[in-house]
């Protein structure tokens, strides 16, 4: 499991004698020396393979009654671990059980599992984990308030519903463009900055390029010039407003928006059909 944790060797155990003949467990290096001066993600690899065995030395029937916290076990570790972490947890504490009509379903081999982290990658990994529908999953969100103290309260819906910014912007883009009071939407203001950055990265994305190309450039290549100015052309006033005057004197172009937005969205839908039903998947409840 340490092997699997670390992916490599760099810190095995291995099993001496002390001084009175009694076996021991020693941390030792590739070169056999002892393992000293660990860093803080081989400890926390080493913690929490720990961890997991001793669980194993309970005995099934007690196992199904444990209570398991399981707190950022991700971290100091770096982004390839993750999935290590991520399918231990999966191996461990999911499975399929046999059911009182004689079926299997997944479900949690201990009583209950609580995994928590700061990792936005590990959450999207954990809760892709079974069980997913018909059993009980809940998410939340430890919110700090005034005073040093914190609050339990229920994950709002852009980390609960959304896997990455992306989908998040897209859904409130579509929201407004679903919407039957455009002009009463309540993120009017703030739309075309969303739409710009959901511009940003599509292209990027289907172009990846220099890091010295523009959005611009990206989206005069995909969208042909003439579309992808008319659609930048009002981005590029909402989102570069430095001035007082200047954003006073262009209010009246909000209402441009309906239309930009349609125009993007029309662009995908016919040249990037696959995406853009990708996308809609995604923003289902």
């Amino acid at each position: 499991r340490l092997v699997s944790m670390l992916g490599s060797e760099a810190v095995r155990i291995e099993v001496t004698k002390d001084p009175m003949g009694q076996e021991r467990f020693q941390l030792v290096r590739k070169s056999g020396a002892a393992a000293k001066n660990l860093s803080d993600g081989e400890r926390t690899a080493i913690a929490f393979s720990y961890f997991l065995t001793k669980l194993k030395e309970l005995n099934p029937e007690d196992f199904k009654q444990t209570i398991v916290y399981i707190d950022d076990p991700i971290s100091s570790l770096d982004s390839n671990h993750i999935f290590q972490v991520t399918a231990a947890i999966n191996d461990l504490f999911f499975a399929k059980l046999p059911q009182a009509n004689g079926n299997e379903a997944w479900g949690t081999t201990c009583k209950q599992l609580f995994v928590s982290t700061h990792n936005f990658d590990f959450f999207n990994l954990i809760r892709e984990l079974q069980p997913v529908k018909d059993q009980m999953a809940r998410l939340f969100l430890v919110r700090r308030v005034a005073g040093g103290s914190s609050e339990l309260i229920n994950m709002p819906k852009s980390l609960s519903n959304y896997s990455s910014e992306y989908q998040f912007l897209f859904g409130c883009l579509y929201n407004f463009h679903a919407s039957a009071d455009k002009v009463g939407h309540e993120n009017l203001l703030i739309l075309p900055n969303a739409l710009r950055r959901f511009l940003e990265l599509y292209t990027y994305s289907r172009i990846p390029g220099a890091h010295s190309d523009t959005v611009d450039q990206r989206a005069g290549e995909l969208f042909g010039k003439e579309k992808a100015k008319s659609i930048l052309k009002f981005l590029h006033t909402f989102s570069h407003g430095n001035t007082i005057e200047r954003i006073v004197g262009n209010n009246e172009l909000i209402f441009l928006l309906e239309d930009t937005v349609q125009a993007v969205f029309d662009e995908l839908q016919e040249k990037d059909e696959r995406h853009w039903k990708a996308l809609m998947v995604s923003i289902q409840p």
